[in-house]
């Protein structure tokens, strides 16, 4: 299976699964995983959680049952040893392993809560993941990582305590999050995981992705061009400079760059306009 196409085309649907991105960004590292599998696996789960749900009050007791069952339960827990291990950020490891990292066992419990008809989104705070779980007027967030509860007039104490310094929060972060914006969250992660590594063809495959998702960044094309290069792949290196050349209204100056309008570029694009010419050198003498 083409992960990478099913990822721009589940993008396009209009109310794709967050858990249907991940298992397509999961495909990055596991090209033989078998999404059906994965499904079902969280379908089981959901079957075996609504067993003990079923008899509980709505609201505040539903907000820990799902926690107890979902830690100590399942055993699911934050991965805190090993936090910037790369399988902590892919789906099909994460439910294998029970652990990952707190947007990944988040959108667990986002995907679970769908299949139980409990209103559980995802709330993307400063610095760290977890879910709301709304009734009626009340809410509560989960942490699945520290497999807390904790009520929304308190939320900003408990991150203060995590982190171990003060943490402002807007309201923007009580906002549910999107299929995308938990592809976004997910693939910057690994992207930051990999580059840390010096794994370049891996980060590269993680950008690939991103592009999909953001792609007129030129931030990113610039990246991929840069590590495309580094690893010997002319021809996606010169395309991402171009579209970033053109992108940035700089295509002209890099494709013809002569007199004073080669001064004037290179204040600004001078070393990415040397190493596209630089690029387009070396291709020309290998064809």
């Amino acid at each position: 299976m083409d992960f990478l196409t099913e990822f721009d085309r589940s993008l396009r649907q209009p109310h794709v699964a967050p858990e249907v991105l991940a298992i397509q960004i999961a495909g990055l590292a596991y090209p033989d995983l078998d999404p059906r599998a994965i499904l079902a696996d969280l379908d089981d789960l959901a079957a075996s959680m609504r067993v003990h749900l079923d008899d509980v009050v709505p609201g505040r007791m539903t907000a820990h049952a799902f926690m107890a069952i979902f830690v100590d339960g399942f055993g699911f827990a934050g991965n805190a040893a090993d936090y910037y291990q790369p399988d902590n950020s892919y789906l099909n490891i994460v439910l294998a392993r029970r652990t990952g990292l707190p947007i990944l066992l988040s959108l667990v419990c986002v995907a679970l809560g769908r299949r139980l008809g409990l209103a559980i989104d995802g709330a993307g705070f400063p610095g760290h993941f977890m879910v709301r779980y709304r009734h009626g007027e009340e809410s509560w967030l989960l942490d699945p990582f520290h497999g807390r509860v904790v009520r929304v007039d308190e939320v900003q104490d408990y991150l203060s305590g995590l982190f171990g310094q003060a943490v402002s929060i807007s309201q923007q972060a009580f906002t549910g999050v999107t299929a995308a914006a938990f592809a976004q969250r997910i693939l910057n992660n690994l992207r930051n995981v990999y580059l840390g590594n010096q794994a370049w063809a891996e980060a590269v495959q993680v950008l690939d992705y991103m592009l999909i998702l953001l792609p007129s960044s030129t931030a990113l094309l610039q990246e991929r061009a840069l590590l495309n290069y580094r690893l010997g792949d002319l021809e996606r290196a010169s395309r991402d400079l171009q579209r970033y050349f053109s992108l940035t209204g700089q295509l002209w100056h890099a494709l013809d760059l002569t007199g004073d309008e080669q001064g004037d570029a290179s204040r600004g694009y001078g070393e990415l306009i040397q190493l596209f010419q630089r690029i387009q050198e070396e291709r020309r003498r290998l064809n």
